[in-house]
């Protein structure tokens, strides 16, 4: 079977057909009609032409597509980890390396900034400045990070869910955009209850716990379904951190589509 590039191809026993067919009308009577071999070259170069336009049309594509990128904002209030998940969810186990994220004790990020993931083509992470600082406005925030150029937002905490999250993410929800709610450090709310609630402990039950009241204050600000994460960048083995990955890359797929 051949390729169809957008110009029929054509049997030996056609092109003699519509040679004589050329040969036979009023219009060729003078002599000067188009003979078999002629038709047979006109064909030819038609057909070069039209994949040769086909080429150039796929190769601009490739082009386009190679240009265009998956933005994913990281944002969230100050010193809820974001640096520190923007260089776990691209494999840097270390912060201090060259490429990763600068992290510290006190603010770090002070504008937008985008970090490449190094397996997936055209995926940048944005880290940006934390939320809750003095002279922080939620109601203006999306519009000074130019919110419409992300793909996807995942918004940190490392705490509960708190009333600037809330209006972020509503703002979020309100403009059509797909977030991810992750509530970080979740091993230092487990430690600090075992610590000081040790004969009522139990690691299963507390997990639900902050789920689940995670989810009840995004729906009750009308958010339905929100997409929680428990975890911990300190230990990636435990908790919700290898289920928002699948989730993440799953997403990715669908986003780069």
């Amino acid at each position: 079977m051949q390729a169809d590039y957008g110009f029929n191809t054509f049997s030996d026993e056609e092109i003699r057909e519509i040679a004589q067919a050329l040969q036979e009308s009023d219009d060729t009577s003078r002599g000067d009609a188009v003979s078999e071999t002629e038709l047979r070259e006109i064909i030819n170069v038609l057909q070069e032409t039209a994949l040769c336009d086909t080429a150039g049309r796929i190769t601009q594509q490739e082009k386009i597509t190679e240009n265009l990128a998956v933005n994913i904002a990281v944002i969230g209030e100050s010193g809820s980890g974001k640096s520190t998940f923007v260089n776990v969810i691209r494999g840097l186990d270390d912060d201090e390396i060259e490429g990763a994220a600068k992290t510290g004790v006190v603010e770090t990020t002070k504008y937008p900034t985008a970090y490449p993931h190094p397996q997936y083509n055209n995926v940048l992470f944005w880290d940006h400045p934390g939320s809750g600082t003095p002279g922080f406005d939620p109601n203006s925030y999306l519009k000074l990070v130019n919110a419409h150029q992300y793909n996807l937002f995942i918004m940190i905490a490392s705490g509960r869910v708190r009333e600037n999250d809330m209006k972020l993410a509503k703002e979020l929800w309100s403009m059509g955009k797909k977030f991810f709610f992750v509530r970080n450090k979740i091993d230092c709310d487990l430690k600090a209850s075992k610590l000081r609630r040790r004969r009522t402990y139990n690691e299963e039950r507390i997990l639900t716990d902050v789920r689940d009241n995670c989810v009840k204050n995004f729906m009750d600000c009308g958010i339905s379904l929100p997409n929680v994460f428990l975890l911990s960048c300190l230990e990636l083995e435990k908790y919700d951190f290898h289920f928002f990955k699948k989730t993440l890359e799953k997403e990715l797929t669908i986003q780069e589509r």
